[in-house]
């Protein structure tokens, strides 16, 4: 009996045991661990190669050269060809002389009968002197009419020659002294609303002649003793009041200044 007692007392220890090694107390129970949230990885920006300049080989600063100007020395060969024509053919009595090559100019005017001319740079009191041009002009006139181009020369005071290429296909000198002297015509083509040609004109001493195209057109004699020197210019004459007028153009233009002659 006593044997039996005990182990039902065992057995009643051993239950109890298990069921407080069962039951923990609330509070002591380990918390759960947190599972840290992952941080952002951030992937590197690409990085930004930078290429160097090349280096700037130093400059040298070269020295002051003289540079041809090719059209104005082929301009000067052709002058100087056409100048030993016109010696040849007995046209001026020298080929010395300074040569000046000349800016293209245009020029308009639009009142009838009138004209106007522009001075060329330095040409003050010039006595002798070729000047040739390729003339092209322009009439806002419906035909040919009295409009001209071509050049005025020894300019001095309020006296002066004016000489120009007609649209009418004729060449005119007139001389201003006071009153007007027209020392003639001559045609050198046919009548051309819009045209172009190439003028020579050759003075020396009172002795002036035109050339059209390298042709002889007339050898005029000018005033025996009276505006023997002086400015050079171009000249427009107008002989329409419409639009425009008369439009002058002159390129290719050079200057040929003769000495003057002195008496024996």
């Amino acid at each position: 009996m006593k044997t039996t007692y005990l182990f039902r007392i065992f057995v009643l220890l051993v239950i109890f045991s298990t069921l407080l090694s069962s039951c923990a107390m609330p509070g002591a129970a380990p918390q759960a661990t947190e599972t840290p949230t992952p941080t952002e990885t951030i992937e590197p920006t690409a990085t930004m190669t930078l290429t160097p300049m090349p280096t700037a080989s130093p400059t040298l600063t070269p020295t002051a050269t003289i540079t041809p100007n090719l059209t104005a020395t082929q301009q000067y060969t052709d002058f100087s060809d056409t100048l030993q024509d016109l010696y040849d053919a007995g046209y001026v009595s020298t080929k010395d002389g300074y040569y000046r090559s000349l800016s293209e100019h245009t020029m308009e005017l639009s009142k009838i009968n009138w004209f106007h001319w522009d001075f060329l740079e330095n040409t003050s009191m010039i006595t002798n002197f070729v000047v040739r041009s390729d003339v092209a002009w322009e009439s806002a006139s419906a035909a040919a009419d009295n409009s001209g181009c071509g050049f005025a020369f020894h300019v001095e005071g309020d006296e002066y020659y004016i000489f120009y290429v007609s649209l009418k296909g004729i060449v005119r000198l007139n001389g201003w002294t006071g009153s007007w002297t027209r020392f003639g015509g001559s045609s050198y083509g046919s009548a051309q609303q819009n045209g172009k040609v190439n003028l020579t004109l050759i003075v020396e001493g009172t002795t002036y002649r035109v050339l059209i195209n390298d042709k002889l057109i007339k050898t005029y004699e000018g005033f025996a003793s009276k505006i023997l020197s002086g400015n050079i210019g171009y000249t427009v004459l107008s002989g329409t009041n419409k639009s425009f007028g008369t439009r002058c153009t002159f390129t290719n233009s050079t200057l040929w200044l003769l000495p003057i002659k002195t008496s024996s």
